[in-house]
């Protein structure tokens, strides 16, 4: 009789237990759909799936990288100097630019971001320290992303060139490495990869709690970023302002354009538009202008170098001295000897107190003038403002020609 009473109590206690074990996992599963249910818990758990997001996302774009530098990159590189070249040293660096850099960059990562998620807390993984970390060197994608239309220029070129190296892309993309992509697909990873990062980081933020001390160090993080995309995108129109520049210059007689150039002094527009103003400058012509950032370059076409389509620079005004404050773009129409109607499009501006009219036919080339001039104007004048202290901005200056090679 006792025994059976003890083997009563001892299967009442497993029962007691599998009964409490139960509750307990019913209180769980409620709380956690409380949790998930719950503003603070959304947003965890957003956070998790957006940092999960990233982790997945940077481990096939290194995969990627991979692909490009060890089933691309490598085997050319092995085959210079040999009787099996295909292309040279140059011409590989055109095309392929740091991407070896990229990857070692990436790697250490991708290493960064699976440590981050294994040896942290699993509701906040420190995301903001990583890219605080993360963000300087992330220049190194300058080089590439200036470089990318070179080498897809390169690419196509020598593929339309070179029947090995056609047959050798032919043969690498059939990998199975390369997931069915080709080289040009997979080059232009590195340009989508790198405004992601940004965008993947304000989600983040967006859903971390202010709380959270990884709230503060993603919201620095973000700013570390926007300082890299900012030197990104001055370093490329940096480029892109010099390879214009260099396009011009072919069109001039002289050297006034080269002799002005110094770091910081981008292109900002050209073209050739009617200007018109009282006798002081004696504009009433077609003059083809050149846009700085703080100076206009006015030049004509002489007869000494009309033949040669070539344009001689007349005038150099500084763009701080416009007044384009109450400019607009104005449609008129405008009758010729012979009785014909023309309509045009036009602005005024004053410079010192000559008033100066800018004409065209089209809307859009008008339009444009005034925005950009306003706009280089605008940057100018508060950088003065801010360096003297005062809202007032400076005097009218107007050079000659001959004044640029003392310096402007």
């Amino acid at each position: 009789v006792d025994a059976a009473l003890m083997e009563e109590s001892r299967a009442v206690q497993v029962i007691r237990r599998a009964v409490n074990v139960w509750r307990l996992r019913r209180n769980v599963r409620e709380l956690k759909r409380q949790f998930r249910e719950s503003d603070f818990g959304k947003k965890v758990v957003k956070r998790m799936y957006v940092f999960h997001d990233l982790l997945t996302s940077e481990r096939k774009y290194v995969d990627k990288l991979r692909v490009i530098v060890e089933v691309f990159l490598r085997p050319l590189l092995s085959r210079i100097g040999s009787r099996k070249q295909i292309l040279d040293q140059d011409t590989c660096g055109a095309i392929f630019g740091n991407v070896a850099d990229i990857l070692e960059l990436q790697t250490m990562f991708l290493q960064e971001i699976e440590r981050c998620l294994h040896d942290s807390s699993a509701l906040a993984p420190p995301v903001g320290k990583l890219f605080q970390k993360m963000a300087p060197l992330l220049t190194i994608y300058s080089q590439y992303i200036n470089n990318y239309d070179v080498a897809e220029a390169t690419l196509s070129k020598w593929e339309e060139k070179k029947s090995s190296f056609r047959a050798f892309l032919e043969s690498a993309s059939a990998s199975e490495r390369t997931a069915g992509l080709g080289l040009s697909s997979l080059l232009i990873q590195p340009v989508q990869r790198f405004p992601r990062y940004r965008l993947l980081l304000e989600e983040i933020l967006k859903n971390t709690p202010p709380s959270f001390k990884d709230y503060e160090d993603s919201k620095e993080a973000i700013e570390l970023l926007k300082q890299a995309n900012n030197y990104l995108n001055e370093s490329r129109r940096e480029l892109e302002s010099h390879r214009r520049i260099e396009e011009l210059s072919e069109l001039f007689s002289d050297t006034v354009l080269q002799s002005i150039l110094r770091p910081g002094r981008h292109h900002v527009m050209d073209g050739l538009i009617h200007l018109e103003s009282a006798p002081k400058y004696n504009f009433d012509d077609d003059l083809f202008c050149v846009a700085l950032t703080d100076l206009m370059l006015l030049a004509v076409e002489t007869e000494a170098t009309i033949r040669a389509k070539l344009y001689h620079t007349e005038h150099i005004f500084f763009l701080g001295f416009m007044n384009l404050k109450n400019s607009e773009v104005k449609h008129t129409t405008l009758e010729t000897q012979d009785g014909e109607i023309l309509e045009y499009h036009y602005f005024s501006f004053f410079f010192v107190d000559e008033l100066i009219q800018v004409r065209h036919s089209d809307l859009g080339v008008v339009t444009s003038w005034l925005l950009n001039l306003r706009s280089a104007v605008d940057i100018i004048n508060n950088r003065v403002a801010k360096d003297l202290g005062d809202k007032k901005a400076p005097g009218v200056l107007v050079r000659r020609r001959h004044d640029v090679l003392r310096g402007v």
